[in-house]
């Protein structure tokens, strides 16, 4: 039977892939999206970021390896938090 902190990382591991995905798909696409898509898709994924930081710093005991998994969330959101629409 998986225990709560597996789960947590499972999902940590899984929002992981789908912020990478969004991002990538986001940076690809930023130069052709409407101003209102663009800064929606921010958010979301800004949201997204944020939520992946709650959940890690709440996995208790924490595992190897997730001060940097979030110092990465970090970046990626301050990086996004730059972006303007063109």
């Amino acid at each position: 039977m998986p225990t709560p902190q597996s789960e947590q990382i499972q999902i940590l591991n899984q929002i992981t892939k789908l912020i990478d995905d969004k991002v990538t798909k986001y940076k690809k696409e930023m130069k052709t999206m409407p101003t209102n898509r663009f800064y929606a898709e921010k958010k979301i994924i800004l949201d997204t970021i944020d939520n992946a930081v709650k959940l890690a710093e709440s996995i208790k005991p924490p595992p190897p390896g997730i001060k940097a998994a979030i110092a990465d969330f970090k970046k990626v959101a301050k990086d996004i938090s730059g972006l303007r629409a063109y």
